[in-house]
């Protein structure tokens, strides 16, 4: 089973606007209402990927919880939820316009009390049991200390599964000060941040992931935007060298979850690294095609695929 673990899900609302002008009234000429967040946004992915057995433990909070819980039961995504006796799941804004990419407002999401915490973890190291791979991927809420996650992702990665990581800011940063036993999965810009480092210098991106793999990190991929990504594990690092380009660019958005979703089926199906970063790239590529974040069709991430090309650094 794939474990996906939604620290921080959120009711995604696309707004569909011909144009966007900062303090102008507009009128939206859609609105489409999802479950979202990164982890579900994987989930979704990863779904259209074929990968059926699978499972979204999440945190949710009032009225809005409920309204992102029959969310996912409309995509038919199975979830499990913790659910806080006060305050509101979050919501993100996604302005689709003509101007450039999508325009995304996210709120800070419900702050989770001590014993939710404690109640969560139960509720996912209940479900790790039976995992083959696991997937962290977004932000805490308040009230999570970076520390208490980063203890949670490595007693996690004690189990006989693959404990893949997704997280931005501070709580990256206390993942990467022991990465022994996870799989990172960020932005080039994440990545920096987190470390420290300017990461656009020539070879400071490659020497960076040489030092998280010697401190035991399993995997480390990293996603470059228009320039492709890099994968290293312990027998080498891969970067895309050839990329198709998208048939419509519609919004980026989601195209970092649909390339974990493309690491963690080639995890599942025992592929090696090139052909797993292939897989990746193609799906973060597919997603651009696309409206909603992390939906495309697995024909469509196969094409693409066959096109993308990857050499050793």
């Amino acid at each position: 089973m794939l474990l996906l673990v939604a620290t921080n899900p959120t009711i995604d609302r696309l707004i569909t606007l011909p144009e966007l002008h900062p303090g102008q009234v507009h009128r939206a000429a859609a609105v489409q209402f999802s479950a979202g967040g990164k982890a579900i946004n994987v989930a979704r992915a990863a779904h259209g990927l074929g990968i059926a057995d699978q499972l979204c433990v999440g945190f949710l909070a009032g009225h809005a919880g409920r309204f992102l819980q029959e969310l996912a039961e409309r995509e038919h995504l199975p979830c499990c939820w913790h659910c806080a006796a006060q305050g509101e799941t979050k919501m993100s804004h996604l302005l689709l316009h003509a101007q450039g990419d999508t325009t995304v407002i996210n709120e800070p999401g419900p702050t989770m009390a001590p014993e939710d915490w404690n109640g969560f973890k139960e509720l996912i190291w209940e479900k790790a049991q039976r995992s083959r791979a696991i997937v962290l991927a977004g932000t805490t809420p308040p009230g999570v200390a970076p520390e208490d996650y980063a203890a949670l992702c490595r007693r996690l990665a004690s189990l006989p599964t693959q404990v893949f990581i997704d997280t931005p800011g501070a709580t990256l940063q206390a993942v990467l000060s022991n990465p022994a036993g996870l799989a990172i999965k960020v932005n080039r810009s994440e990545l920096g941040q987190a470390l420290g480092l300017d990461l656009t210098m020539p070879g400071k991106l490659v020497a960076a992931m040489r030092v998280l793999i010697g401190s035991g990190a399993r995997l480390v991929g990293v996603t470059l935007g228009a320039e492709g990504a890099v994968l290293a594990d312990a027998n080498g690092i891969y970067r895309t060298v050839r990329s198709p380009r998208p048939q419509n660019c519609i919004s980026t958005v989601g195209s970092g979850d649909s390339f974990t979703a493309g690491l963690v089926a080639g995890y599942l199906r025992g592929w090696g690294t090139q052909d797993s970063l292939r897989l990746a790239e193609a799906c973060g590529i597919a997603n651009l095609e696309s409206a909603q974040p992390a939906s495309f069709s697995a024909e469509r991430a196969q094409a693409l695929m066959s096109l993308i090309q990857t050499s050793p650094i």
